[in-house]
């Protein structure tokens, strides 16, 4: 819109991502996402060899838990209409939006403080070492999935299948994450 703050229907409704297919080895757009965004990284150089960076993956270590910083072009945004008001616009009561705010400290738009307990002195696997019928699995949220990801070894064993969500949410939820990876492996 001409403000900058009205949705333009046409875009909001554009066709799903292609990882709603869930290809091999990636998460699918997870409806119950209230705000999705697509984004391009290009690294492309010019004719004539000089380089022209709009948007680049930065590698923050080597270490486990590094991390990277991405730089992009949002090139879709995803706005589900649970979140959006009368006038075509985002409610940030409907959203709910969470914030970081340092060290284990959140906040919820709605409910105010809460924490995500972090190994302090030590780094977490990292979501990209999770075993992949976890980390592929849409049944899980990405908070879940982070709490799952942040111990300093992934404990041996087998995924025990078929993954009995509902014990482990619950034992998630409490942060019990040693418990929920003894339910996940069957043990």
């Amino acid at each position: 819109g001409g403000d900058g703050g009205e949705l333009l229907p046409g875009v909001a409704r554009v066709e799903r991502p292609p990882e709603a297919a869930g290809r091999a080895g990636e998460r699918r757009v997870d409806d119950r996402l209230a705000v999705g965004q697509r984004c391009r990284v290009d690294d492309d150089a010019e004719p004539g060899g000089a380089a022209v960076v709009r948007e680049q993956v930065v590698p923050l270590g080597e270490e486990g838990g590094a991390g990277n910083l991405v730089i992009c072009e949002v090139v879709l945004i995803r706005v589900h209409d649970r979140v959006v008001d009368e006038n075509g616009r985002i409610d940030p009561r409907k959203l709910d939006a969470v914030a970081r705010l340092g060290q284990d400290y959140y906040s919820r738009a709605r409910e105010g403080l809460f924490t995500v307990p972090k190994p302090n002195e030590k780094v977490g696997v990292g979501i990209d070492q999770l075993p992949v019928e976890i980390r592929t699995d849409p049944r899980f949220t990405s908070n879940e999935l982070a709490r799952l990801a942040n111990v300093e070894a992934i404990p041996k064993g087998d995924v025990h299948v078929p993954i009995p969500h509902p014990e482990v949410k619950v034992l998630l939820a409490a942060g019990a994450v040693e418990a929920a990876w003894k339910t996940l492996l069957g043990q």
